[in-house]
């Protein structure tokens, strides 16, 4: 029912499949374990060697604006505060945020494949032996 629509006449037509009718690979049995662990290679992959370039420049970035800052004010707690609190913090998760953005670029490229249900089915059953 949900592969289904009403057109201009108040009958009833098919908005297309919501199956495997498309590609019957991708829920192959050793086919789609195959592609599977590709995809997912492919996603690990590209997250961490595309996302440590934007990494390595914001920890850069936020080493000489630490080192600026130990140039301008003198020691004392504030610096230290400023430096390994509130920098090296913010640091810490600017850094990281270039790795979540390109996994969420994968996760919204699989959901609008409509790939994410199909892997959830394969995978499924390898799931319920390990628990």
């Amino acid at each position: 029912m949900a592969n289904r629509g009403h057109d201009h006449t108040g009958g009833i037509r098919n908005m297309g499949s919501d199956g495997d009718g498309d590609f019957p690979l991708l829920t192959h049995k050793f086919w789609g374990l195959l592609i599977f662990l590709a995809v997912i290679w492919l996603m690990f992959f590209s997250t961490f060697k595309l996302g440590s370039y934007p990494q390595q420049w914001i920890e850069a970035l936020m080493g000489k604006f630490s080192f600026f800052l130990g140039q301008r004010m003198q020691d004392g707690w504030l610096l230290d505060f400023l430096q390994n609190g509130i920098i090296n913090g913010i640091g810490a998760v600017l850094a990281f945020l270039p790795n979540i953005l390109i996994l969420f670029f994968f996760i919204f490229l699989l959901e609008e494949t409509r790939y994410m249900p199909r892997a959830a089915s394969l995978i499924d059953k390898y799931m319920h032996g390990i628990g």
